[in-house]
Formats: structure tokens, C-alpha cells, sequence
């Protein structure tokens, strides 16, 4: 740790809090991009020394007020992507990461990911996690920026630059499968079958929801149509229709029926399994997502929290379609709006 660096700091704040703060953190900013942790804390403890409670009060607001203002520029970038105005979504997106707010350093025995939801947390922890790594959780969707930004760069078809912004999607949540789907997407357009081969059977196996096992199973069934393997690709339009019906898979059976005169048939989905099965291609929901599932209602049944229980049951059924499951749903439902709206009275208290 530099002294002559801190002692110069030190001698510019100006006693004005606001545009301390705002030095500050530009400071901060600085040494945390070299990764120099120990001077990110001795920064923001020249703040906290000089302003005291009061500082600390000032700073938790201005975090707050930055994070509302961070929400927002993300949901502006998402409503620009799905408007098609890719350059004004990836000027906010890299505005995002090259402001993000700085994070203390992790520990050795930390791992510091961006889950989007309780479930993801779980799987992980459960299936991945060996080292059993305490998980630190960001406060924003760091990997979802990225993955973003990936989804610009393969609309403009720079399929390198996406597959590098998916990488470093997938370093902060290795179970964005969104992600993975779009690297599919990418390797296809390159003719990487392999490696698209090999993104889809992560997606299926890890895949925890209707519109992730949809979308990887439709991805097959292009696939297997442009190759001319009009079976496979009637068993992936079916398995993929199973989960969701979009424009996409639509407009795709079309174009099988047309060329092979006959309508889809979607109730053997067993048929289509062993079909899948023969050529050696993972089945989603897989096993191991069902397995978790369960065994996290089971426990959550127990401890009796009931928020969390109906939220897996609602991602079990999502995936299932079990009518028990919506029974257990449709049990809980009265007293989850209750909780719901105790939880609201309290925010607004």
C-alpha cells in the first residue's frame, strides 16, 4: 500500500461532502480496476474518517439512489434491444460494466457470482459447487449485462466478439443458459457443430425452465431440418412445441410438413426420447435438475416456508406440467397472497 498516494488523496478532499464523495469514489474506481484491494479500502476509509456516521449515512443513500438509477439504464437497455435499436442498448450496457460499483475483494473461500434467482443459487451450490466455496451474491445482474451485449454483437453477426462477452457472462453465472443457448446460436452460424452439439447438451441438462428447453430443442430442430434429417427434426419441433409455442417453431413445422407431406404428430413424445436417446442427445428436463427440485420442495416442506416452497413447485410445474404439482400450488396460494401482501404493507409502512 502506497502512503504517498493515500497522503495526497487525503489532501484534496475539500470538506465538501458531496464532491469528496465524488472523488472519492472515482479514486476507488481506479485502484479497484487494478485489482489493488487493499487500496479500495484504505480509500473509502479516508471517506468514512473524515465524515463519520454522517458519511456513512450519506454513502448507503447515494449507493441506493445509484442503484435505482442502474435498474432503470438496465430496463432502458433491454426495452431498446427488443425495439431493435442495438447501438443506443450497447452504449448503456458498457456504460453499466465500466461503471460498476466496486466490490470488496473475495476471500479464498468465496466465489462471487451473479445469479439471477433463488433456484440458480440452489443448483449450483448443489451440483457444481465441490470445493463447497461460500457464494457471494452481486447485487445487480453483472452476467446479464454481458449476456446482452453478447445478443447485440450476434444480431450485428460478430459472432467472436459474442462469444467472448458469453464467456464472461457465464464467469459470474455459470447457469445463465440464455447465454449458453446463444452461444449454440453463435457456433451454428460459424459451422462449429461440435461445439454447437456441445452448448446444447449443456443447455438441456442444466436448463430449469419452459423457455430454455423450448428454444435448445428448437435450435436442434433447424438443425436437423437444414441437414436434411426431416425424423430428428420432427422430434425436436414436437419437443420443443411440448415446452412452447412461438412464431419460430411455427413457421419451422410449416416448412418439415411441407417437405415431407405429413402433419406433426405430438403425442408419442416417448417415441421422439428414444429416438434422442439413439443418437446420443440429452433429454431436458434432465435428471438432475428434477432431483434437485425435489429434494428442496421436500426440505422447504419441512422447514415450512412457504414463499420459497411455491416458488420451486411453480418452477417444477413449469417444467412437468403435473397436475399434483398444481394441486400442492393451488393449496398454498391463499396463504402466499397473504405473505405477499403482508410484505408490501411492511415496505410501504
Amino acid at each position: 500500500m502506497d502512503q504517498n498516494i493515500l497522503a495526497n488523496i487525503e489532501k484534496k478532499l475539500t470538506g465538501d461532502m458531496e464532491q469528496d464523495f465524488a472523488f472519492i469514489m472515482k479514486e476507488a474506481t481506479h485502484f479497484h480496476k487494478l485489482e489493488a484491494y487493499d487500496m479500495v479500502d484504505a480509500i473509502m476509509k479516508l471517506f468514512n474518517d473524515r465524515y463519520g456516521a454522517e458519511g456513512r449515512s450519506f454513502v448507503l443513500k447515494k449507493l441506493s439512489a445509484n442503484l435505482e438509477a442502474r435498474k432503470k439504464m438496465y430496463i432502458d437497455a433491454v426495452n431498446l434491444i427488443k425495439k431493435a435499436d442495438y447501438l443506443k442498448a450497447q452504449e448503456l450496457i458498457v456504460k453499466l460494466i465500466d461503471t460498476f460499483p466496486i466490490n470488496r475483494p473475495i476471500k479464498e473461500n468465496q466465489i462471487l457470482l451473479s445469479f439471477n434467482n433463488l433456484f440458480e443459487n440452489l443448483y449450483y451450490s448443489v451440483n457444481y459447487n465441490k470445493e463447497n466455496k461460500e457464494i457471494v451474491r452481486l447485487e445487480e445482474p453483472y452476467a446479464n449485462y454481458y449476456f446482452h451485449l453478447a445478443y447485440i454483437l450476434f444480431n450485428e453477426q460478430d459472432y467472436e466478439e459474442a462469444l467472448k462477452m458469453i464467456d464472461k457472462a457465464l464467469i459470474y453465472n455459470p447457469l445463465q443458459i440464455d447465454a449458453i443457448i446463444l452461444s449454440a446460436e453463435c457456433y451454428y452460424a460459424k459451422g462449429e457443430m461440435d461445439l454447437f452439439f456441445e452448448a446444447i447438451d449443456h443447455a438441456l441438462l442444466d436448463g430449469y425452465n419452459r423457455f430454455q428447453l423450448a428454444n435448445a430443442y428448437y435450435l436442434l430442430a433447424r438443425y436437423f431440418n437444414s441437414i436434411g434429417d426431416k425424423k430428428m427434426a420432427q422430434g425436436a419441433c414436437m419437443l420443443s412445441k411440448n415446452y412452447l409455442v412461438t412464431e419460430n417453431i411455427n413457421n419451422l413445422q410449416k416448412q418439415i410438413e411441407a417437405l415431407t407431406g405429413e402433419a406433426l404428430d405430438f403425442r408419442d413424445v416417448e417415441a421422439i426420447k428414444e429416438v434422442f436417446h439413439s443418437h446420443k442427445i440429452q433429454f431436458g428436463p434432465s435428471a438432475k435438475v428434477l432431483a434437485t427440485l425435489s429434494r428442496a420442495i421436500t426440505q422447504e416442506k419441512q422447514k415450512d416456508n412457504t414463499l420459497v416452497l411455491y416458488y420451486l413447485l411453480s418452477i417444477l410445474y413449469d417444467i412437468t406440467r403435473d397436475p399434483s404439482i398444481k394441486n400442492q400450488m393451488d393449496e398454498l396460494k391463499p396463504k402466499v397472497d397473504q405473505l405477499k401482501t403482508e410484505i408490501q404493507n411492511k415496505k410501504e409502512a
